[in-house]
Order: structure tokens, then C-alpha cells, then sequence
């Protein structure tokens, strides 16, 4: 896994960043930021995040059709070493991949 080493922008409403729950209002809110992303604003790609525990936040990514590769899975450096909460998912979609 590795470290980012730049800063990460966090809001207190910020998509991913607590747990939610995988359908209803967070469902309907993340697919309409989705759309807006891409009719628009014309992004190529939209990215999440949040921690490896976070389940539900995972399963609300995932069921919006974005996807996770090991790979690029990050330790959070503005959380403690040994936190939990510190080792990260990233998560992409792009227009081709929604559901």
C-alpha cells in the first residue's frame, strides 16, 4: 500500500467520508452528483474514497457501478499510524462505466 504525500481536501459532507447508507437518499444524492458530472460538466472521470472499514460507504461506490484496484489503495497520512481508519480505497468511475 502506499502513502499520498499531498494534502487532501475534506469537507464535512464530503461523499465517502462516513459511513452511509447503500440505497435511498445517499444512493439517489451520489447518482445525481454522477450526473452532473458527466452531462454537465463533461468529466472524464469521477474518483472516491474512504476507509478500507467503512462498509457501507464501499458498497454505496461500488453500487454505483465504481471500481477499486488494489493498487492504488493509500494510507491516509492526516490520520495516526495504526488508526484503523488510516489505510484507504480509491474508487473510479467514468461514463462508460455507469450502470
Amino acid at each position: 500500500m502506499r502513502e499520498t504525500k499531498f494534502p487532501v481536501a475534506r469537507t464535512s459532507k464530503s461523499a465517502g467520508s462516513s459511513p452511509a447508507p447503500t440505497g435511498g437518499r445517499a444512493l439517489e444524492a451520489a447518482s445525481t452528483c454522477l450526473h452532473h458530472a458527466w452531462s454537465t460538466l463533461g468529466l472524464a472521470e469521477v474518483i472516491g474514497y474512504t476507509s478500507r472499514i467503512n462498509e457501507p460507504s464501499r458498497a454505496l461506490m461500488e453500487k454505483l457501478g465504481m471500481r477499486s484496484d488494489p493498487a492504488e489503495d493509500f494510507d491516509d497520512v492526516t490520520v495516526p499510524e495504526g488508526n484503523p481508519l488510516r489505510p484507504h480505497v480509491l474508487y473510479r468511475i467514468t461514463p462508460n462505466d455507469r450502470r
